[in-house]
């Protein structure tokens, strides 16, 4: 597998994730109420595969890796990628409180919580069609079989590292999906 195969196969589930946010957030904002336990559920599916697994597989050993093969567009590009990282999580961070006080029954947190959820949302689709264009193109290019084999193996160790294992995680998607369908 190239690392290219597997950031895209990440992609495509943290997509999912973000569908089902957009759905919330969008029936939420005409009055729809939302368990709060399925928002929690979905910050937790960002948090661990979003954010430690993947963006760690980014910012631990793909991203100084292509800095230092690559050229100055290559170090812009990653310089830019990881400016959305910071502002992601700014965004998860938002929709942590706002979930909080809406729990609580502090529905004036509805607004606060959707901008939040819709504002992550429009970042994040923007931030993978960017990686999946320009930066996977990095990736085949910049590196050798044997080099994106070892950068394979480093992100491998860091999914390992995972307190929820990547099923776990997957199956969260899932369930708040039928959960979705049913409500």
């Amino acid at each position: 597998m190239k690392p290219s195969q597997m950031v895209e196969e990440e992609h495509r589930q943290i997509g999912r994730a973000l569908r089902l946010i957009k759905i919330i957030a969008e029936r939420m904002e005409v009055g729809g109420e939302i368990d709060p336990k399925m928002i929690d559920d979905l910050l937790f599916f960002l948090t661990e595969f979003a954010d430690i697994c993947h963006l760690g597989k980014e910012e631990q050993a793909l991203f100084p890796a292509v800095e230092k093969k690559g050229d100055e567009f290559s170090r812009d590009f990653v310089k830019a990628l990881l400016a959305d990282h910071r502002v992601g999580r700014e965004h998860i961070a938002a929709m942590v409180q706002a979930n909080k006080a809406y729990d609580r029954g502090e529905f004036s947190a509805v607004e606060s919580l959707t901008q939040a959820m819709l504002d992550y949302v429009s970042l994040a689709t923007r931030h993978i069609s960017a990686e999946n264009g320009t930066f996977l193109d990095m990736l085949d290019g910049l590196f050798a079989d044997d080099e994106a084999e070892e950068l394979v193996k480093r992100c491998e160790k860091i999914e390992e590292e995972l307190p929820a294992g990547r099923i776990q995680l997957l199956e969260i998607l899932n369930r708040v999906n039928a959960q979705l369908k049913e409500a």
